[in-house]
């Protein structure tokens, strides 16, 4: 292929390794992307660690609470967590809990965040406020188990309140957006680079919304934190979408906004080519976005139909055409002479070849008037668009050229982090002298496990 991308983190290390790579020769198509779900989540991680500036308890009358506790919630839920993963007593009563309010549900446990792992806090939250009926209940019997009149039970000093789980309910609206987006773009059995853009629209949309419902008088952590999340995000993908054929960098030289071949997929991409007028409002951005896309399938069909000529077939070539003439005139003079001239019509006649941009912009026109592909499928999954381009490739052959490369692309580096997961749990210290060899083939089954027929 003649398109390569790398998706990475965001380190630093590798984003020096990108600035690298585009000083290599021939790499004009060579590019270096940031892990989409990364750098969600260095906003997200804004909620997550309670990223918001220290605040005077707030007094506004008598019946207010005071105090708003929407972000250090997030610790009190954390240590509750904590604490029912340690004491299997704990957990026992939790499960005794949920039977005794719903004896026919399936008793659930409470979910442990983990820093590296993507939306696990909003996971945590989310079963958190779905057991909270349960939570209640322990609470509100935690004092049978006081050792002494004045000494807490280890679950009252943990109990969380109405407001706390009110205010967790907020977080769990702003941080809902973010969860579905990573998990929209995470996937590996699915083209996934076009849906970058419209993702990044709707996640502006959704931190709009969230701050629209916040109060900023009674809720001014929360209104703080969103404010907070909101510029980081604009920090990192721009105040609107922009297309631009070369990356774009901002402070400490990182890359900002949406990447170019995620631009291209979205065109490239059945489901989503409809699209692309309505996310890039300046007219300039998407004739530029199309010249693009024309000279890269150009420069693929170069590549694929020229050769390289040596000097002495070069000279050849030049003297043939002066032997060809030279040919035509002996034929003519043996010629009668009253046919002589009956092809000279022929010889004159204009050349009516299709040049390349003219193949070019007919079919790119056809494909632009195409319907193209829905998104979803009957039952509700992702429609597969190579599968479109399986049919429609005789279509548009040269458009399927670059498509081709374009969307095996990922978005994140997710996919390839888990065979990093994988291969830590084949190779454990019982196994330790396992061959390289034998260790790529147990992880290829176990990601092709699916196509393979047992029986």
């Amino acid at each position: 292929p003649f398109f390569f991308c790398a998706v990475t983190d965001t380190a630093s290390n590798m984003n020096a390794f990108g600035e690298r790579i585009l000083r290599w020769n021939e790499a004009s198509f060579l590019r270096h992307h940031y892990c989409a779900d990364h750098v969600l989540q260095l906003t997200a991680i804004k909620a997550y660690s309670g990223d918001v500036s220290e605040r005077q308890p707030l007094i506004f009358d008598e019946e207010d609470e005071g105090e708003d506790t929407s972000v250090s919630v997030l610790k009190k839920a954390r240590d509750l967590v904590s604490f029912f993963h340690s004491s299997t007593v704990a957990t026992e009563r939790l499960i005794a809990a949920q039977k005794h309010l719903k004896p026919t549900s399936i008793p659930l446990k409470l979910v442990q965040d983990v820093k590296t792992r993507w939306w696990s806090t909003h996971s945590l939250i989310l079963r958190v406020l779905e057991l909270r009926e349960a939570l209640k209940h322990l609470f509100n019997n935690e004092s049978r188990y006081r050792e002494g009149q004045n000494v807490q039970a280890p679950l009252e000093k943990l109990q969380l309140t109405d407001r706390d789980f009110e205010q967790l309910e907020n977080i769990e609206f702003v941080l809902k957006p973010f969860q579905e987006a990573q998990k929209a773009l995470e996937g590996e059995h699915y083209v996934n680079l076009s849906l970058l853009p419209l993702v990044i629209s709707e996640m502006k949309d959704q931190l709009g919304i969230c701050a629209a419902a916040v109060n900023p008088v009674t809720q001014q952590d929360l209104h703080a934190l969103l404010e907070k999340m909101q510029e980081d995000f604009h920090e990192r993908w721009g105040d609107s979408l922009e297309y631009s054929s070369n990356i774009i960098r901002a402070n400490r030289r990182r890359q900002k906004g949406i990447p170019t071949y995620s631009y291209w997929a979205l065109v490239l991409d059945p489901r989503t080519k409809r699209k692309v007028s309505k996310l890039l409002e300046d007219e300039r951005q998407l004739t530029a976005l199309w010249l693009d896309i024309h000279h890269a399938i150009k420069i693929l069909m170069q590549r694929e139909t020229g050769t390289t000529v040596p000097m002495e077939q070069e000279q050849e070539q030049e003297h043939q055409p002066q032997q060809e003439e030279g040919q035509q005139q002996q034929r003519k003079k043996k010629r009668p002479a009253f046919l002589a001239r009956a092809d000279e019509d022929m010889e004159t006649a204009p050349d009516t070849t299709p040049t390349t941009d003219q193949i070019l912009d007919a079919e790119i026109t056809a494909y632009k008037a195409d319907k193209g592909q829905p998104m979803f499928d009957k039952d509700d999954g992702y429609n597969n668009p190579v599968e479109w381009w399986r049919i429609h490739s005789c279509k548009y052959p040269n458009i399927w050229k670059l498509a081709s490369c374009i969307l095996a692309i990922p978005a994140t580096s997710a996919p390839s982090e888990r065979v990093f997961s994988a291969a830590t749990n084949i190779v454990n210290k019982k196994r330790v002298r396992l061959k390289p060899e034998t260790l790529d083939l147990l992880i290829f089954l176990r990601g092709n496990k699916d196509f393979v027929q047992w029986n």
